[in-house]
């Protein structure tokens, strides 16, 4: 039987270990991740996700700052699960959202935004309904299947790990994600909070 969930604690425990030691004292979580593979800085962000959602809902993953540190990431490795599952899908437009309303407006690190074009102030997370996506997310995610969903998405990354720059041809392509990367830097406009539908479910959540 598989145990894709023990897999992924073992590369977050892997993790923090590092994180706990004497000389890492003082770091913040990227600081350690970004020495490390991407299957640990996936493990550790969906885990993340995962104990933050369960035990406070979306909106506690906003407000103690992961959505802060985290999202453009989880966007990332969701756009590649996306491929392989209709859950990640569900989320990534969530948190795809959320990370636009962050960007259009003065939002702070824990969630707190403030438009400047019409004024209008709040915490982000009520941009959209938050208690239907943590309903779903109980019911939908966190067993063993999930997880090996996320397994999933590390097999892909490493399976297209990026050539290093010194080293590529022109026959080289670029990895899964150099790609997503890529097509981010094209922004959408921007659109004043209050054009936007408020708590409106998104794909019947």
């Amino acid at each position: 039987m598989s145990d894709f969930g023990g897999k992924i604690q073992a590369l977050m425990d892997e993790t923090y270990s590092e994180w706990q030691k004497e000389e890492n004292k003082g770091k913040g979580k990227w600081d350690i991740l970004d020495n490390f593979s991407a299957a640990h800085q996936i493990a550790v962000t969906f885990g993340n996700f995962n104990y933050q959602v369960e035990n406070g809902g979306l909106e506690q993953w906003i407000y103690n700052g992961y959505f802060h540190d985290d999202s453009e990431n989880l966007i990332e490795y969701l756009e590649i699960g996306a491929e392989i599952d209709e859950r990640c899908r569900t989320i990534l437009d969530k948190v795809y959202k959320l990370d636009q309303y962050a960007q259009e407006t003065d939002c702070d690190r824990y969630g707190s935004y403030h438009d400047p074009d019409d004024g209008e102030s709040g915490f982000i997370g009520e941009m959209i309904n938050c208690d239907a996506f943590d309903k779903w997310y109980y019911e939908s995610c966190g067993n063993d299947d999930w997880w090996g969903i996320v397994c999933g998405i590390i097999d892909k990354v490493q399976g297209q790990e990026p050539v290093p720059s010194a080293e590529r041809t022109a026959d080289d392509k670029p990895s899964v994600l150099e790609q997503i990367r890529e097509a981010r830097k094209n922004p959408q406009p921007h659109i004043p909070a209050k054009a936007r539908e408020k708590g409106a479910p998104d794909l019947e959540l």
